[in-house]
C-alpha cells in the first residue's frame, strides 16, 4: 500500500493522501505531522509531489531531503 503527499495539486490516489497546499509556510508547518501520520499506517512507500523550485520553498526542500531517500 502506498501513500501520497500533494503540493496543492491533489490527484486521485489509490491510497491515503494528504494535500499540504501550495503555500510554503503552511506546507512546512504541516509536513512532519503528515509524514508521521502516513508512516504510522505502515505503508510500503510514500510518494511526495515536490514543491516548486523557488526560494520561498527552500526550507521545505531541505526538510524533504533530510526526511527522504529519492528512488530513481
Amino acid at each position: 500500500r502506498h501513500g501520497w503527499i500533494w503540493c496543492g495539486q491533489a490527484q486521485h490516489s489509490a491510497g491515503p493522501a494528504i494535500d499540504l497546499g501550495d503555500q510554503p509556510q503552511a506546507y512546512a508547518a504541516r509536513l512532519y505531522a503528515a509524514l508521521y501520520q502516513l508512516d504510522a499506517l505502515g505503508l510500503e512507500r510514500l510518494y511526495i509531489q515536490l514543491p516548486p523550485q523557488h526560494d520561498a520553498w527552500a526550507a521545505v526542500h531541505d526538510r524533504l531531503a533530510r526526511a527522504s531517500q529519492r528512488l530513481d
